[in-house]
């Protein structure tokens, strides 16, 4: 059982180092993802559909640009945190 143990602990820690990354990376996402619920417009709803407008000329792919720097900003806040320790 603790062979078991061990292997099951060896192979989370291929996928997930010390949380962080993994943390951050869902939040991100999940910070995101409720971005574009509040502002996907309504059916009617011209003010949401104006500021959509006004200020993402391609909402999918400013979103999409978005989730990108997101996720390389969090790689590189990980590793430089790993490099100091």
């Amino acid at each position: 059982m603790n062979a078991l143990r061990t292997v099951l602990n060896e192979l989370f820690g291929l996928f997930v180092d010390d949380g962080s990354l993994a943390l951050t990376l869902l939040l991100w996402t999940l910070l995101l993802g409720l971005v574009v619920a509040l502002f996907t417009p309504a059916p009617g709803a011209a003010m949401a559909v104006l500021l959509v407008v006004l200020f993402t000329p391609a909402p999918g792919a400013a979103m999409a640009a978005l989730l990108v720097v997101g996720y390389l900003a969090a790689l590189l806040a990980n590793v430089w945190g790993a490099d100091r320790t």
